[in-house]
């Protein structure tokens, strides 16, 4: 049982750590961008592609200045989170694929 609470928390750590760098993305690699060195730039870079900028379903900054959204930026969205899904699913599948689940 002790094994299965370590798993639980670690998984459940692992999905707030996405959240976080999730909404942070976009901040943090514009500051890495501005201050960093090459290697660091790099590496923001990478991470970029691998963690999901939330700030692309933010529309706060569409209301707050009075913008319109556009159908071309929902479908963008759109476009995004399903390839972003699709991904994870296929993360999550594979890591199951040879595992009985009960």
């Amino acid at each position: 049982m002790s094994n299965r609470r370590c798993a639980v928390a670690c998984i459940l750590l692992a999905s707030v750590a996405v959240f976080a760098l999730g909404n942070l993305s976009a901040y943090l690699r514009g500051s890495v961008e501005r201050w960093g060195s090459g290697a660091l730039r790099s590496a923001a870079r990478a991470a970029s592609y691998v963690f999901p900028n939330f700030s692309y379903f933010t529309l706060q900054t569409h209301f707050g200045e009075g913008r319109i959204v556009s159908l071309k930026y929902l479908a963008a969205s759109a476009a995004y989170t399903l390839l972003y899904v699709a991904l994870i699913f296929s993360v999550a599948g594979r890591c199951f694929e040879r595992r009985e689940v009960r």
